[in-house]
């Protein structure tokens, strides 16, 4: 009888031995597999970030054009520049419209992205309408056949938000700025 044990036992140790090994390994592969698994979702989660964070700075580039653009129509330089090139009512008001649409693109951006300044791209949108009103009076009072100087309301009236649209402008610039370096000092974190 202990022949036929000796015979059973070894076989049968081989068996729980290999049994033990397939369940080891694949008790080592599932665990693998998870790991794999759990790398992959982390960077497919910091790749989204990233995207999302390169969506951000793309807008703040774009915000921060628009916005010089719109410093720069509604500034001193060029009320001289317009109206000393005697630019036409109907030419003027397709200037601004343009220039309206470009700055519904920048209060798009700042409501979605940027909320804290969306009241400040509103403040903007007012004083540029304002001065489009009085840059258009000048003109409207020039195409008449009045006489339109320095001293005249609608001038003046142009001229002072030719200093606050530039000036309000470089507020929201430095608003960008200070998030487009806490974007950026997050790489480094």
């Amino acid at each position: 009888m202990n022949e036929i044990v000796i015979k059973i036992i070894a076989p049968l140790s081989a068996l729980i031995g290999v049994a033990l090994t397939i369940s080891a390994q694949s008790l080592f592969a599932k665990r693998n597999q998870s790991f794999e698994l759990q790398k992959e979702q982390i960077k497919l989660s910091h790749n989204d970030y990233e995207k999302r964070k390169w969506l951000v700075r793309e807008r703040l580039e774009r915000l921060h054009i628009i916005l010089g653009e719109i410093s720069r129509e509604f500034s001193l330089t060029f009320l001289v520049i317009d109206w000393e090139a005697k630019i036409k009512r109907a030419d003027y008001h397709e200037k601004y419209r343009t220039l309206c649409v470009k700055l519904e693109e920048a209060q798009m951006i700042s409501d979605l992205y940027i909320e804290n300044l969306s009241d400040e791209m509103n403040a903007l949108s007012g004083e540029m309408n304002c001065y489009w009103g009085s840059f258009a009076q000048l003109l409207y009072l020039e195409e008449r056949g009045e006489k339109v100087d320095h001293n005249s309301q609608c001038y003046k009236d142009a001229f002072n938000y030719s200093n606050s649209i530039p000036q309000k402008v470089y507020s929201i610039k430095q608003s960008i700025r200070a998030i487009s370096r806490t974007n950026m000092s997050n790489d480094n974190a």
